[in-house]
């Protein structure tokens, strides 16, 4: 099984896997979420979601080359 990677540090997202009983480890993203809202101030709620999501990911795949990053 692959393992499963929490680009998040939201104590909330950390429980919900937690109840669910789904294996993870939490990291902590190197993704700055004021600097990206300041480049684009005018981004969407839903924009600005799915971007964060995906930045955040993204920014840990060479940590974590073979993982599920959520």
């Amino acid at each position: 099984m692959r393992r499963i990677i929490l680009a998040s540090t939201s104590r909330y997202r950390r429980e919900m896997f937690d109840r669910l009983k789904i294996p993870y480890e939490a990291a902590s993203p190197p993704f700055d979420e004021e600097l990206a809202r300041e480049n684009d101030p005018h981004m969407s709620a839903e924009t600005m979601a799915l971007s964060f999501a995906e930045s955040k990911a993204r920014s840990l795949i060479a940590a974590f080359p073979d993982a599920l990053i959520l």
